[in-house]
């Protein structure tokens, strides 16, 4: 802003202008003198922080203080709080963080089986020692002192015996003997016979064509071992039709060895062609259907069994059902001795061809409950049928024999055959039944060295068939 200084003629003594110099000099004085007040830092006029509003030198950079920043306008970490991490994991740094996981006990390692949390943490595992992890391809053994074994279906190798690989990747290159491999597809171990690969848990050293039942066992092991047992005789039968299907075991020679147990079986156990069944013995093999009215072993072409007793089987209709008015056991039902019923303990397995009767030998059927003969007492189960008509119609032969097969059915049947039907029977004992052998529509039997004791009917036929109409 532009002001005129406008100068005025003397009014007093003095040359002109002198008043104005005079103003000037004030003013300049008077500046000096604020302008050395300013300057002035001993705080002239007591003036105190708190009456500013100002931060206490102390109060800076401390804890319950406030913070100071640094020249990039953060605050220093050794002015920044402390830092707690909760949970599985540790930490370390201030600015940035570094996350460490808690240890969960576990040892670094490679383990057959594992436990893991709802957090998804490894917290227990079980280890496989000395269990070689091979690749895809075929190896052989280094010496002879090499060996493969399968335990609980584990393969095991002894030792670190193997050779490179040997080549055997053309696909129709037979395999030498004695090599083997690791088969990707199957997860699985084999080994060369000099004509094809083979599983070793199916030759175990108890021996090819081998299954084992237990009541320790379990349905999902192999069953090739007394140390791998199947848990039901069901699920080692099936097993036995797969292997001899594939090939891994001999066809007709398979064997299922069963130890002594109290078995509940769901029934009816189809029974391959050519596979025995052997028990410890009579006395402490027992075999039970889930549900009574059921046939237990149905029996196929060269079928053996051995040693077993079948127990809690009832007849479906029932004996006295059958039993014809005017006779004793007759309840007021009266169908026809021909009619067909379930709960039998052998039977032939429908659509078998049979070229070998089946056979068997040392077994006993126990069943019904309550006083024999009593008011309220349930009758029993029957120990065999053979009816032909559920076979193969081409089936060239339609008999089965029975060697030491007792009987002790309340009310029950001891044998039942049916129309081509033939039965050889030797020492066969029959106790408390109501049809001790019965034959039906032609149904042939023929017996040695038997009885039939306490029972309503030892021996009954009715109905014939035509033989020949020449």
């Amino acid at each position: 802003m532009t002001q005129n200084i406008i100068l005025l003629p003397d009014s007093g003594t003095g040359a002109p202008g002198d008043q104005l110099k005079i103003a000037f000099g004030k003013t300049n004085a008077n500046f000096n003198v604020a302008f050395a007040h300013f300057s002035n830092t001993s705080n002239p006029h007591n003036v105190t922080a708190a009456q500013t509003g100002a931060i206490p030198e102390t109060a800076r950079g401390v804890p319950a203080g406030v913070a100071t920043l640094d020249l990039t306008g953060r605050v220093p970490s050794s002015q920044a709080p402390p830092l707690s991490i909760i949970g599985d994991a540790t930490a370390t740094g201030s600015a940035t963080l570094t996350l460490t996981l808690a240890n969960t006990g576990v040892s670094p390692g490679t383990y057959r089986s594992v436990v893991v949390d709802a957090k998804g943490r490894v917290v227990a595992g079980a280890s496989e020692s000395a269990t070689p992890v091979f690749t895809a391809g075929t190896y052989a053994f280094v010496d002879s002192s090499a060996y493969i074994t399968a335990e609980d279906a584990v393969v095991r190798i002894s030792a670190a015996a193997l050779a490179l690989p040997v080549d055997d990747t053309a696909s129709t290159q037979m395999p030498v003997e004695g090599a083997f491999r690791f088969n990707s597809d199957l997860g699985r171990i084999e080994y060369a016979n000099g004509s094809r690969w083979i599983d070793p848990a199916s030759e175990y050293r108890a021996g090819q064509n081998r299954l084992f039942v237990s009541k320790d066992g379990n349905d999902m092991f192999a069953g090739l071992s007394p140390g791998s047992p199947f848990r039901t005789i069901a699920a080692a039968c099936a097993a036995a039709g797969n292997k001899t299907a594939s090939g891994d075991f001999e066809a007709g020679r398979v064997t299922i060895f069963v130890a002594s147990g109290d078995y509940t079986e769901q029934c009816p156990i189809s029974v391959p062609d050519g596979v025995s069944i052997i028990g410890d013995n009579l006395r402490s093999v027992t075999v039970r259907p889930a549900t009574s009215e059921t046939n237990i072993f149905l029996l196929g072409s060269g079928c053996y069994v051995w040693g077993l007793t079948t127990r809690g089987h009832r007849l479906y209709p029932s004996a006295l059902d059958i039993t014809p008015e005017g006779y004793v056991g007759y309840n007021g039902r009266g169908m026809p001795l021909s009619t067909s019923q379930v709960g039998w303990a052998f039977s032939f397995r429908p659509g078998a061809t049979i070229r070998i009767s089946p056979y068997v030998q040392n077994c006993s059927s126990i069943s019904g409950s309550g006083i024999y003969g009593s008011v309220g007492y349930a009758p029993g189960g029957g120990g065999l049928l053979c009816d032909p008509s559920v076979l193969n119609p081409a089936s060239p032969i339609k008999s089965i024999v029975i060697d030491a097969f007792t009987q002790v059915n309340l009310g029950g049947i001891g044998v039942k055959v049916v129309g081509q039907g033939y039965v050889q029977l030797v020492s066969f004992f029959k106790n408390f039944c109501q049809f001790g052998v019965l034959c039906v529509n032609g149904g042939h039997a023929s017996l040695l060295n038997s009885n039939c004791s306490f029972g309503n009917y030892a021996l009954w036929s009715h109905g014939s068939r035509v033989l020949s109409d020449a």
